[in-house]
């Protein structure tokens, strides 16, 4: 059967980096549920998905053009109500034939286990594939996606999407499907990069997609991206005597980010490095402009980062300035919060901490903290885990005082430094090592997959933490629902199942959620 290759474009405003992977794969499974759905056969291990920020695209290869034809026996209505008296088609068995095409002469006679009903043999399929996208699909239908969050840009038009869509494309082969949503129609036509070709860009067929675009300045394939910025970030971090900073994560996002990437290497002031911790440096660099952190080779850092823009080699030194000058504003509020949080002990941050509201009308986090000191040392006991009190106890007044700090109430990037700054800060106070480590260890795992406290006081204060807030969200009411649970309750049970299946420590979790209670 003859096959051919399906590719659909949607074209948009720039689509919000975290969107676009849930997104694809959603628009990706749509169109192949659709296809399957109607008999249509097509190679479901090489289908391809593309994405930047402003376009998202499937191709789905060697689909078959044409429904492949069965015969399938249809029921219609009793034998006594569809024949008359001698035995003749009346209305019903009449009505029944034309809706099956055929003629009453054809209707045959079945029996069933509720009784004896007229069937007709009727051949389905055989419709063109071109001729039913273009009837059949429908695109309001296939772009519901779940994204977070969804917007609407035409006056009387309820569609809604992550952002305007400005263009589709539909390729059958070289064949367009006109399919229509938000006052489009699809053609052969795509975007190039929105600076280096923002003209249109022509499409012969759908084996031409990626070479038309990357003629027109776009990656269309993310992989690819990824590849080629790990490879420039690599070779730019080499070439100033250092070595990049791994991060995965970050490698993702910015790959949704660019059409067109383009490495820029910069600077910052070098005493920075020695005045802050490293963690500080980096997060101020991911979070807030998506840089990338150049390591010295020795376990520091050097006053290098790495970005990435969006179009050619032109004006970099312009791009470099702005983004050094917005670097240097961000080190600069991160050395004032770390030189005014180490003018304070422990205990003053403590006693800060009573001001703090954790939940309205359960207390504040310095309670909390006396109810995790309570809960750690009774499951101490119970599980026979061999600590020093003393610090078990000092460690748990004090595992939230970096949410006093400045660093952490600053309400940007640096809050995600909460459990990791709380540790500079208690071994600059001089706290105990084992205590220090605790701070940071009670907040693991702080999602599914992420590393579980390695230290006794750490995984007791991990254990303690969450019957607390599990109890207290409980008697506040804050269940968790199908479709919401803001407090991650669900996230928190686990972690204590996971703490307890790698310590293989058995508790009778009713009893201590009753204690957490009390």
């Amino acid at each position: 059967m003859a096959t051919a290759d399906l590719l659909l474009e949607i074209g948009t405003e720039e689509i919000p980096a975290g969107y676009i992977d849930g997104a694809l794969d959603k628009l990706s499974g749509g169109l192949q549920a659709w296809l399957s759905e109607r008999g249509f056969g097509f190679n479901s291990d090489e289908v391809q998905t593309f994405a930047t920020p402003r376009r998202l695209a499937v191709r789905i290869v060697e689909v078959q053009l044409e429904q492949p034809r069965r015969t399938e026996r249809r029921l219609g209505p009793a034998v006594k109500a569809a024949f008359d008296a001698q035995g003749k088609p009346g209305p019903a068995a009449i009505g029944f034939a034309r809706s099956a095409g055929i003629d009453p002469s054809q209707l045959q006679r079945v029996e069933t286990d509720k009784g004896e009903r007229i069937a007709a043999e009727v051949t389905v399929g055989g419709a063109g594939l071109a001729d039913l996208l273009a009837e059949e699909l429908d695109l309001r239908v296939l772009l519901q996606l779940g994204f977070p969050k969804t917007m609407r840009w035409i006056e009387g038009d309820d569609f809604r999407f992550a952002r305007p869509i400005r263009w589709l494309v539909c390729l059958l082969a070289d064949k367009v499907i006109p399919l229509r949503v938000a006052g489009l129609e699809a053609g052969r036509t795509t975007r190039g990069h929105r600076t280096l070709a923002p003209g249109p860009v022509e499409l012969a067929s759908t084996a031409d997609y990626e070479s038309a675009l990357a003629g027109a300045f776009v990656v269309a394939d993310p992989a690819l991206r990824r590849e080629q910025i790990h490879e420039a970030a690599v070779k730019s971090a080499t070439a100033v005597g250092g070595i990049l900073h791994e991060d995965a994560a970050l490698l993702h996002e910015v790959a949704y980010l660019l059409e067109y990437p383009t490495a820029i290497m910069g600077s910052f002031e070098e005493e920075r490095v020695e005045q802050l911790p490293a963690e500080v440096i980096i997060t101020a660099m991911r979070s807030h402009q998506r840089y990338f952190s150049i390591e010295d080779g020795a376990g520091g850092l050097l006053p290098r980062f790495l970005t990435f823009r969006d179009g050619g080699d032109h004006g970099l030194d312009d791009v470099r300035e702005g983004n050094e000058r917005v670097l240097r504003a961000r080190l600069a509020d991160a050395s004032f919060y770390w030189d005014e949080d180490r003018k304070l002990s422990s205990d003053e941050k403590l006693e800060k901490l009573g001001r703090v509201v954790w939940l309205e009308g359960f207390g504040s986090v310095k309670d909390k903290c006396e109810r995790i000191e309570t809960l750690a040392v009774e499951l101490a006991t119970t599980l026979a885990v061999d600590v020093d009190e003393t610090l078990l106890r000092r460690a748990a007044r004090i595992c939230k005082t970096d949410l006093a700090t400045e660093m952490i109430r600053d309400g940007k990037e640096f809050t995600r430094l909460q459990g990791v700054i709380g540790r500079f800060y208690a071994i600059e106070a001089g706290e105990d090592p084992g205590v220090a480590d605790s701070i940071r260890e009670h907040l693991y795992p702080r999602f599914a997959a992420d590393r579980l406290p390695e230290g006794d006081l750490g995984t007791l204060l991990a254990l303690a933490d969450r019957l607390d807030t599990i109890a207290g969200c409980i008697r506040a009411g804050f269940l968790p629902t199908g479709g919401q649970d803001p407090y991650a309750l669900r996230r928190q049970v686990l972690a204590v199942l996971r703490i307890l299946q790698e310590h293989d420590w058995h508790l009778e979790l009713e009893v201590w959620i009753q204690r957490a209670l009390a």
